[in-house]
């Protein structure tokens, strides 16, 4: 995954929508190309580049 594209998520999700608590970075996931966050709320986000 592209380190910008990492940034610009990370930035997009540094919040939980649901709660509006600050994402840990033991909540986030990097894995080749494959984001996930999640949070202790529930909420959780999967985004894979397609590239």
């Amino acid at each position: 995954m592209r380190v910008t594209l990492v940034v610009e998520l990370l930035r997009k999700y540094s919040e939980c929508p649901e709660c509006h608590e600050t994402l840990m970075m033991n909540q986030v996931e990097v894995i080749d190309k494959e984001f996930k966050a999640k949070c202790d709320c529930g909420w959780e986000i999967k985004h894979v580049e397609w590239r």
